[in-house]
């Protein structure tokens, strides 16, 4: 039986009535089938993010909660590190020794990495500044951008999301994660770990669709505070 993989928004995993065949390009076999986020599902994801970010508590947490809540993150990676070898090398076409060895464990230490190193980026610095005119003290405080929109490419779809991710949540940032459509299956797995790590509703919002219709109305919509996007220099501009 092929399996079904959702949208997550909200706290909560949406199916829709689109849906695309995942093919594994090794073989040309389909291997799942994924939900298509429509506008109103896109809309939906940003309007999650937005509130959960102006009204949720995840950007007034102090540090140390955020932190144990990215290292849950890391830890259903590790938990569930054969589930999601055999995704990202069925779904991407890549050898499994690579899946299993690289991109899986290197997910969970992005994860692990930033939450026990990130609160030294976020600490308040004073800055002295001396001029012939007046001598004064600045303070320099780091907080965080808002709802970050993060587009991964198809080679290494979990690794490359983590990157960003980990760092966008340390920071106290809500995001709305968009894989590749053609590799959306590891990501849309972390969703479920995203799920059981308890982050509060609309922290994260992970949807699927192609670049043409879901990247330019992420990418153009008001209420997006930041943009990480790694891909082509055609589908950039």
């Amino acid at each position: 039986m092929i399996p079904h993989y959702s949208l997550f928004i909200n706290g909560e995993f949406k199916e829709t009535s689109n849906k695309q065949d995942v093919i594994n390009p090794s073989s040309g076999e389909i291997i799942a089938k994924v939900s298509v986020a429509a506008k109103s599902e896109i809309e939906y994801a940003i309007n999650s993010a937005r509130n959960s970010f102006d009204n949720g508590p995840w950007r007034s947490l102090p540090f140390a909660e955020r932190k144990k809540c990215v290292l849950k993150i890391a830890a259903g990676i590790l938990e569930k590190a054969q589930v999601l070898a055999e995704l990202e090398s069925s779904n991407a076409g890549k050898p499994i020794k690579e899946s299993t060895f690289m991109d899986i464990p290197s997910a969970a230490a992005t994860f692990e990495y930033f939450a026990n190193n990130f609160e030294q980026f976020l600490k308040e610095e004073i800055i002295q500044i001396k001029s012939q005119i007046a001598n004064a003290d600045a303070k320099l405080i780091c907080e965080p951008q808002g709802v970050a929109v993060l587009i991964v490419p198809w080679n290494y779809p979990l690794l490359i999301a983590s990157w960003k991710v980990a760092q966008a949540l340390c920071a106290g940032n809500t995001v709305i994660l968009k894989p590749s459509s053609l590799t959306p299956l590891s990501v849309l797995e972390l969703a479920k770990i995203v799920k059981e790590a308890g982050l509060p509703a609309g922290v994260v919002n992970i949807i699927n669709g192609s670049g043409d219709t879901i990247g330019e109305t992420l990418c153009s919509d008001s209420r997006v505070d930041m943009i990480s996007f790694t891909g082509s220099n055609a589908v950039g501009k």
